[in-house]
């Protein structure tokens, strides 16, 4: 299963499709701003692509770029321990939960993808 699910991030459209649903997930706390956590999220969301470009920059197109979801696990780390405090809508209680879930999962991939990233630059300087 583990190396199916790698062969499918492997495929291009399946990073596109991922991506694409990540930043529409994270987009969607435009209709919860009156809440807290959705303007965590949407800090988070501009934070990250600042980074992004910045790494872009620097580095062009390459593994690194994951670094900057770097803002992520103390977003993460607060939405998972101040969430399920309080009563929530069932949207927003909905949406929260896959935020949690699909970015957690972002930031397994991303640190693949820095861990590849440090090995191609050991590899290049030995």
């Amino acid at each position: 299963m583990n190396s199916y699910i790698s062969f499918l991030l492997q495929r291009k459209w399946t990073k596109n499709l991922w991506a694409s649903l990540v930043a529409l997930l994270n987009l969607l706390s435009l209709f919860f701003l009156e809440d807290w956590r959705a303007q965590l999220v949407l800090s988070c969301v501009f934070l990250c692509e600042i980074s992004r470009l910045l790494l872009f920059f620097k580095f062009g197109p390459s593994k690194v770029l994951a670094l900057s979801h770097v803002y992520w696990i103390p977003m993460l780390w607060v939405l998972t321990r101040n969430t399920y405090l309080v009563e929530l809508s069932a949207e927003m209680a909905t949406w929260l939960s896959l935020v949690i879930v699909i970015n957690s999962i972002c930031l397994v991939l991303d640190m693949r993808d820095l861990w590849k990233f440090v090995k191609e630059e050991q590899n290049l300087e030995a």
